[in-house]
């Protein structure tokens, strides 16, 4: 079936349950609002808490996607506020003061905290999409510099909080914005997880990593995907080897000689 040439209505609501599953469908129809937005709300009467949670989950899309038309950071924090009550049970450590440390773009004046703690739980209640559009324009109109030092204190903060998987989603928030520094930390992280057989954890972690789209390691990421299997952690292992290599070194040659090591290691582990 190609999802792009059926409208909503004709849909079953039982594919509508695992819409969330198929990332091209779900990004279709989050574009969708005024075609489907009828058909939508009548799905609303039903008592099946998964479908539910999905309409919820596109609804939220449907209002980032208003993130667009907004010019101004006043026009930000307007509508902004006449949202916040939507997200509040999404925003991770609500009583940090990190989120009131983020200034305006080329200004001195700091952004209301309610536009940094949707900014997050934004992204925490998003597990489909790579980017929000009004995640997007939430960017551009506060220092980044700021943001990204208020999204390493919310990190640090889930670490010594045991990196609780379920809101793992911290990760992906820091990692659109994060320079080598923040890069290097969740690095760290995963290689611990993988080192300490945290499955769940480096899985999440890893689907993370292969979600964002950054030039900075984009050529490395491919790579995983291309290999990685999420049920072996020795495969798991000898490619995160291969990641942390291929970063630091960037050169031909050495990334020949390490498909070498892991091929073998490959054919070890299939051999033994």
């Amino acid at each position: 079936m190609s999802y792009h040439i059926y409208k909503f209505i004709d849909i079953p609501s039982i594919f509508i349950i695992r819409v969330r599953k198929f990332s091209n469908i779900f990004l279709y129809y989050s574009y969708k609002e005024k075609e489907c937005s009828d058909e939508v709300e009548k799905l609303t009467k039903t008592k099946n808490k998964k479908i539910l949670a999905n309409i919820k989950a596109l609804k939220k899309v449907w209002e980032s996607n208003k993130g667009k038309e907004i010019k101004t950071y006043s026009q930000l924090e307007d509508y902004i506020l006449s949202i916040f009550d939507n997200y509040k049970k999404d925003i991770l450590y609500p009583k940090s003061e990190a989120y009131s440390k983020v200034r305006e773009k080329n200004s001195e004046t700091f952004v209301n905290e309610k536009v940094i703690k949707t900014y997050v739980a934004l992204y925490m209640n998003n597990k489909d999409l790579e980017d929000i559009e009004l995640g997007k324009t939430i960017r551009n109109f506060v220092n980044l510099e700021d943001l990204n030092k208020c999204l390493d204190t919310l990190f640090d903060t889930w670490l010594q909080d045991n990196s609780p998987v379920h809101t793992s989603s911290i990760v992906r928030t820091y990692l659109l914005t994060a320079d080598d520094y923040g890069i290097d930390k969740i690095l760290d992280l995963l290689e611990k997880a993988i080192l300490k057989s945290k499955t769940q954890l480096a899985k999440s972690l890893l689907s993370i990593l292969f979600s964002i789209e950054r030039k900075e390691f984009n050529t490395e990421i491919k790579f995983i995907k291309s290999k990685i299997h999420h049920t072996d952690l020795i495969e798991f292992y000898s490619v995160f080897i291969i990641f942390k290599f291929t970063r630091v070194l960037r050169k031909r040659f050495y990334l020949f000689i390490i498909l070498i090591i892991h091929n073998t290691i490959s054919f070890l582990k299939n051999w033994l």
